[in-house]
């Protein structure tokens, strides 16, 4: 089943495929028309000008086909992309790039994109590992292009490349992406008026991926500075194209839950209680938007209030998240969630529900692990 989502964040998504859809359109109308003209050519005998349109055709195919097959993908993923069905998503991405690599004259930009994706959504399903090789493979093959040394699309090739690090516990190694990452993004003196709201909005993602970072090496403080810059970024204004509204207010619950749990590792319990509360104000609305990514900064959160037996904001947290874990049982962040979610109830004299909430049938759901 299809998830409700808000109003305005399924407006967002239709105008981002619409969009797409009409640029993948003008691409096949315009070749449409000069084979019809190239038809016409060479029916009345004017072969000169069938080889001149032809050549033209020829460039215009070379420059436009991977363009167009990254955006007809993007098109027909986007209802997968946020029901969760990630590994269809990557099955898609892989044979795009499967025929990107039999044709000659693919440019580095789309098959490095097309390795971005597969990356991002080996992540979504928890292989942190696995993640790693399309995404070094991304940069690597992006690198040779010197027109993308410095761009915003090297610098989220870093930036992701640091996260799934980070998630697989190479710690040293995310710190260095994160620097990349900033080093590639284009000075501030060569940016239009035009390109700054979405550089801006690129180096906040990196800042709060950075706070996770520092949040695993234990650093609260650095950590809870750089998740703070990145949000007051994100919430300063309408996404700039091509960031989609969905993203940002994902970004942000992560965010205020992460400072939550900075908070109460940092033992400021009013604080955290400040954000769980604009935390649970979100998902209000946006509840439909918690995926996967959202597990385990919810779990470790549900658990600092429980070793402070604090169980009613332990237990709203982990009902919160088990409603995210069904859709993803296998996730290895789930996992955590039940752990937590097992130490819950036995000290709260439940340990008799302990059998269905692993089976996840808690909420009467028909998904059993086996």
């Amino acid at each position: 089943m299809d998830r409700k989502l808000p109003v305005e964040v399924k407006r967002d998504i239709d105008r981002v495929r619409n969009g797409l859809l009409m640029s993948y359109g003008f691409m096949l109308f315009f070749i449409g028309v000069c084979l019809y003209t190239i038809v016409l050519f060479g029916l009345s005998g004017n072969y000169a000008q069938v080889a001149v349109l032809g050549s033209l055709l020829a460039l215009l195919t070379i420059r436009w086909l991977p363009a167009g097959m990254y955006y007809l993908i993007e098109c027909v993923t986007a209802n997968d992309l946020v029901n969760e069905r990630y590994a269809r998503v990557e099955a898609r991405y892989a044979g795009g790039l499967r025929v990107l690599n039999r044709l000659p004259f693919a440019d580095n930009y789309w098959k490095a994109a097309m390795l971005f994706q597969i990356g991002r959504m080996r992540m979504f399903q928890g292989f942190f590992d696995g993640a790693e090789t399309p995404m070094e493979q991304g940069i690597e093959i992006a690198l040779r292009d010197k027109g993308l040394k410095n761009s915003s699309f090297v610098a989220m090739l870093h930036a992701n490349l640091g996260v799934a690090y980070v998630r697989a516990q190479r710690i040293v190694e995310a710190e260095m992406q994160f620097e990349e990452a900033m080093n590639a993004f284009p000075p501030e003196g060569k940016l239009n008026a035009s390109q700054k709201p979405l550089i801006a909005a690129c180096k906040a993602y990196v800042n709060i991926s950075m706070g996770g970072s520092k949040f695993e090496l234990g650093e609260l403080d650095s950590a809870y500075e750089l998740i703070t810059i990145g949000m007051t970024v994100l919430q300063s204004g309408k996404p700039p194209a091509p960031l989609q509204l969905i993203h940002v207010r994902q970004t942000l619950m992560h965010c205020h839950a992460m400072l939550a749990l900075i908070e109460m590792r940092k033992g400021q319990l009013k604080e955290a209680a400040e954000h769980l509360e604009r935390f649970m104000t979100a998902i209000v609305t946006d509840r439909p938007l918690l995926t996967s990514t959202h597990l385990r900064v919810l779990s470790l959160l549900a658990d600092e209030y429980l070793q402070r037996e604090m169980y009613e904001n332990s237990e709203k947290l982990l009902e919160v998240a088990y409603r995210v874990g069904l859709e993803s049982p296998h996730h290895p962040d789930a996992q955590l969630l039940l752990n937590i979610f097992e130490k819950l109830l036995v000290a709260t004299g439940r340990a008799g529900e302990v059998g269905d909430m692993r089976s996840w049938l808690r909420f009467g759901s028909e998904i059993v692990i086996v």
